[in-house]
């Protein structure tokens, strides 16, 4: 039989002979080699690949999470080397999620349901739920609104001063959509409106946008009123898209600085014939869609203690 440490120095086979002792004794190691029947040979024709495995295993156990992540240099943050064997017996070295980005896919897997999400972020965090029942009452009553209006078959119109929390509680709901594999639209409207505006030549990404936001299960449109609103956008993008939403029932959601007797002035132009009567269509369709719901309270940005959020 050849001699395993014919060609190493005494070094290096008193640190082999070491090694392959420190493994002997080792309880995972020992438990490892029982479960899949494997005996002393193997572990010292594999001792390499079984004391990085360990030392994979013991820096992993005291990981305090991704962040910290002792491996994310090496491009596997958050993954651990496991060791398989197959039905003949083989050993392979294999990467799976660790216990960390187990919870982070767990907590993140709704996020697979949005179509668009302009959510800040940590949008996907917001727990509708666990509003703090500290949070002033009139935020607390927006959010039991919100979370009612989960089972009714029109959305809300939610509105209020800047800042008083509109879109982390529309982020909030958003995620019980999503969570519930519905599939969800959340959309900053002033943004949305600059990017068609700097991509008017690509009437491939107009027709694609619109359809996402006409056939989704749920559409939020945040901050509406807020846009740089002309003829077009509210004739060519806003009003068939709603027009669109109530014609198949579709859940919409609104967030806007101003009441609804107010935002029909957004989209009224002096110098536009008929303008009033696109205006009131359109507003036509955000009365059938939603139900006003204010908002009422000061700017949470103004407050560096408060509990839920901005916006």
């Amino acid at each position: 039989m050849k001699n395993p440490y014919e060609n190493l120095s005494p070094e290096a086979v008193a640190y082999r002979k070491q090694q392959i002792e420190a493994l002997r004794k080792n309880k995972k190691i020992v438990s490892l080699l029982s479960q899949n029947k494997k005996n002393l040979k193997f572990l010292e024709d594999h001792s390499s690949i079984l004391t990085d495995w360990l030392k994979n295993q013991e820096t992993c156990y005291e990981c305090v999470g991704l962040s910290n992540c002792a491996y994310a240099k090496k491009g596997i943050a958050g993954m651990s080397k496991e060791l398989e064997f197959d039905e003949d017996g083989y050993m392979t070295e294999v990467l799976r999620p660790c216990r960390y980005r187990q919870e982070q896919e767990k907590r993140d897997a709704h996020l697979r349901n949005f179509w668009i999400n302009h959510m800040d972020a940590n949008g996907h965090l917001v727990n509708l739920p666990e509003i703090s029942p500290a949070e002033p009452q009139a935020y607390i009553n927006a959010a039991v609104t919100l979370l009612g209006s989960f089972d009714m078959k029109f959305g809300v119109y939610l509105y209020g001063q800047a800042g008083t929390g509109k879109s982390y509680l529309l982020s909030g709901l958003a995620n019980e959509y999503a969570k519930a594999d519905q599939s969800v639209c959340f959309v900053r409207f002033p943004r949305m409106i600059s990017e068609l505006k700097q991509n008017l030549a690509d009437e491939q990404y107009k027709k694609e946008l619109l359809w996402d936001l006409s056939h989704c299960d749920v559409l939020i449109l945040d901050d509406i009123g807020s846009e740089a609103a002309t003829p077009w956008t509210r004739d060519e993008i806003l009003f068939p898209i709603l027009d669109e939403r109530m014609n198949q029932k579709k859940k919409t959601y609104f967030s806007s600085n101003l009441a609804l007797e107010n935002l029909i002035n957004h989209y009224l132009f002096k110098y536009e014939n008929d303008s009033e009567v696109a205006a009131l269509r359109l507003m036509d369709r955000i009365k059938t869609l939603s139900m006003p719901v204010l908002l009422a309270g000061e700017s949470r940005r103004i407050h560096p203690t408060n509990l839920g959020g901005v916006k």
